[in-house]
């Protein structure tokens, strides 16, 4: 076998045990037990994947087939790299339940991780899809959604340390809902995208762009932007204004009409929900989150929205959502949120469902205000 793949095998088998060893040393709260049984239950599914492998190849050689061992070489490697992806996302999963074992040892932080579940508790029960999984909620560098323990029924969610005590930008979290949602239906969203969405992007492609440039627009559409668009979608439907205003500070840019492989640009982002806002009949609190993105994107010297993200494709996709998922839930939450909203403008801390409470705060003038944000989260671990 090769010398170099089997420093490649133990070094992965390292990187997996030496998470296990890290783990070791954690003194787990009651309430992370089940998923941290989900991550040894990975390390040992992995670590013995890794042993078949090693295996499997000395088997092969010793029977000197050549091509039989060139073309199962040629398919570890594939494996093997799936295998370590695996273990740097499970090692960052670890990382951040030490941060949240630490953090938790001090009341303040306590107190908001605390208001945090509550709040997406609350929140889920919005999202049908959501249902059967159980969620996590922890603290990272940035809001995400990570699901390498989706098969075993679960879910971990994270808000960046920087805003565990400012709960206004919480409403970002419904973003990360939205991703998972999107997982339990990426089926039908990939198939209404091909019928409905593809046939116009081709259809308006330039001229200039090769064929290929086009193949490659259309493959990160459905394999990138389309659920990063249909999460945000998720988070309007949920949040209304509250998302949209967070949203836009929170994913600042100096270039909106850039792109990425990961990300869709964020004029394409702001363009759906706006859209998806306009629907929902709000009045001023639509009017009011539009005139501030316009004001501030007519001062910024680069191109508008165009391919490839044309605006036929993106309003086909907020009506494909609309069909897909129903009408919005703002829309029938919007009177309550706006009486909250009205009480924390006056300094005052009305009792309220999680939900409700973030929001109103996001749309109130009184959003910054520490004193304010520390009353609403003392509220909200107060209400059984």
């Amino acid at each position: 076998m090769s010398s170099f793949l089997v420093e490649e095998i133990s070094e992965i088998e390292s990187i997996y045990h030496n998470i296990e060893s890290h783990l070791a040393t954690l003194s787990i709260p009651s309430e992370l037990v089940g998923m941290i049984d989900a991550i040894r239950a990975e390390i040992n599914e992995s670590v013995g994947e890794l042993e078949w492998i090693r295996r499997s190849l000395n088997l092969i050689r010793l029977a000197r087939k050549e091509k039989i061992f060139k073309r199962f070489y040629t398919e570890s490697l594939r494996d093997l790299y799936a295998i370590k992806h695996r273990a740097i996302i499970l090692n960052q999963l670890v990382d951040i339940v030490t941060l949240y074992t630490h953090l938790r040892s001090n009341d303040k932080y306590r107190d908001s991780m605390m208001a945090l579940k509550k709040f997406i508790n609350d929140a889920r029960a919005y999202f049908n899809e959501l249902s059967n999984l159980k969620l996590y909620t922890l603290l990272e560098y940035a809001y995400s959604a990570i699901a390498i323990l989706l098969k075993y029924g679960m879910m971990v969610f994270c808000v960046p340390s920087y805003d565990v005590l400012r709960p206004w930008k919480w409403a970002l979290l419904l973003h990360e809902l939205g991703h998972a949602a999107f997982i339990v239906r990426k089926d039908d969203f990939i198939k209404k995208f091909r019928d409905k969405i593809l046939p116009i992007l081709r259809e308006l492609a330039p001229t200039s762009l090769k064929e290929e440039g086009v193949a490659g627009y259309l493959r990160t559409w459905e394999q990138n932007w389309l659920k990063e668009l249909i999460s945000d979608l998720y988070g309007v439907a949920i949040g209304g204004p509250a998302y949209t205003y967070t949203f836009m500070i929170e994913v600042f840019e100096d270039n909106p009409a850039r792109c990425a492989f990961t990300h869709p640009s964020l004029d394409s982002r702001i363009y759906i929900q706006l859209k998806c806002l306009e629907n929902m009949e709000l009045g001023k609190l639509v009017s009011g989150v539009k005139e501030l993105r316009l004001a501030h994107r007519s001062n910024v010297l680069v191109r508008e929205l165009g391919y490839p993200f044309p605006q036929g494709a993106l309003e086909e996709l907020v009506s494909i959502f609309m069909d897909m998922v129903g009408r919005p839930v703002f829309p029938d939450i919007s009177d309550k949120v706006v009486e909250l909203q009205l009480q924390l403008n006056q300094g005052r801390i009305p009792a309220g469902t999680p939900l409700f409470l973030i929001l109103a705060l996001a749309l109130s003038g009184n959003r910054r205000n520490r004193l304010i944000q520390g009353k609403v989260i003392e509220a909200i671990v107060a209400d059984q």
